[in-house]
């Protein structure tokens, strides 16, 4: 089945529309869509909610784009959900990714060296993150990470 260019530039600007205009419900097939540029249109809509991009951020094959994008829209306010989304997504830039992983608590930072695929760039951060909370961490706090201890 052999489809023109022309064709397949209408599906697409039916599924962009889609994405800027579609309610919330809806939304959530269209930031599942598997062409990048309408999940990425998707974040112009003012229907977007927060389980949207949380559920944008579990993708595994997502640009370094649209992480860059909900950051730059959502820092001011950043839930720790989303933020621990950003954090642990691949698709996040170095960048971002260090001004995140300092807000992370300890338990957390540890979780995220714990988790496979990551680069050894940010389990190196996220361990100098663990090295500077030690000194200030509770002494149950230090037990319980001991426990953790591979």
């Amino acid at each position: 089945m052999n489809k023109s260019p022309r064709s397949i530039d209408k599906e697409l600007a039916e599924k962009l529309t889609a994405a800027l205009t579609a309610e919330a419900e809806p939304l959530f097939q269209i930031v599942l869509d598997t062409d990048l540029k309408v999940p990425l249109a998707a974040l112009r809509n003012p229907a977007i909610t927060e389980k949207h991009l949380l559920a944008l951020l579990k993708r595994q094959d997502l640009t370094e784009e649209i992480p860059e994008r909900i950051f730059n829209r959502h820092k001011k306010y950043l839930s720790r959900p989303l933020l621990l989304s950003l954090v642990k997504n691949p698709a996040t830039s170095d960048v971002i990714f260090r001004t995140l992983v300092s807000h992370l608590y300890l338990f957390e930072l540890v979780d995220f060296c714990y988790l496979p695929r990551i680069s050894s760039d940010r389990k190196m951060a996220a361990e100098r993150c663990i090295l500077q909370q030690l000194p200030t961490t509770p002494l149950d706090n230090k037990i319980t990470l001991a426990r953790r201890a591979p």
